[in-house]
This record gives structure tokens, C-alpha cells and sequence, in this order.
């Protein structure tokens, strides 16, 4: 009869193992899910601000050229679409950084009650 009980919870035992290690499991899937979404936006926004950079490099340039008379319509063009890029990159990255603010807006103040 011990003997049998003792089978009997050597197998619960292990059963509660099993469980408890397909449960960690399940939890390290879900962290690594984690950490790949919360990375998603940080990469995405080392991309913006690398090209804010190539573009504001290459609007110094214009710049020099400009400073030194050497600098042709087709340049000052160039430096137009450059700032409606670098205009629409910030737009984009300040996007990112305040979802809160857009979703939520500005808070109502409080009526008074009527009496």
C-alpha cells in the first residue's frame, strides 16, 4: 500500500514539474515577444535620426556652397525639399515620443453641480 502511494505521488511530483517547467517556458517566449516589440520603435527611431543627420549634413553643405557665391538654383531647390524632409522626419519622431499626448488630449475640467 506505501508503495503504491509513494508511486502515486513520485508521478504528482513529477506531473507539477513538468507543469511548472512548460509554464517558465511559455514565460520566456513571452519576455522575448516583449523585448522585440519594445525594440521595434527604438530602431526605428535611430533611423530617423540618422537621416535628420545625413540631411542636415547635406543642408550645411548648400550652406557653404551659398556662403561662397558657388551655389546654383537647382542647389536652393535641393535645400528646399531637403527641409520639407527634415521638416517631416522631426514630425515623425516627436510622433513617436508622445503617443500619450495625441491619444489623450487635453483633460476636461470639472463642472460644477448643479444644487
Amino acid at each position: 500500500m506505501s508503495t503504491v502511494l509513494l508511486v502515486v505521488l513520485l508521478f504528482c511530483v513529477l506531473f507539477a514539474v513538468l507543469h511548472l517547467a512548460n509554464r517558465i517556458h511559455r514565460l520566456e517566449n513571452a519576455l522575448v515577444d516583449l523585448a522585440r516589440i519594445v525594440k521595434r520603435p527604438m530602431r526605428r527611431d535611430r533611423a530617423v535620426r540618422k537621416e535628420i543627420e545625413e540631411l542636415e549634413e547635406e543642408l550645411e553643405e548648400i550652406g557653404d556652397l551659398a556662403v561662397h557665391a558657388a551655389a546654383s538654383e537647382e542647389d536652393f531647390d535641393r535645400a528646399q525639399v531637403i527641409r520639407e524632409k527634415l521638416d517631416r522626419r522631426f514630425h515623425a519622431l516627436l510622433a513617436s515620443h508622445l503617443p500619450v499626448l495625441r491619444k489623450e488630449g487635453p483633460s476636461p475640467s470639472p463642472s460644477p453641480s448643479p444644487m
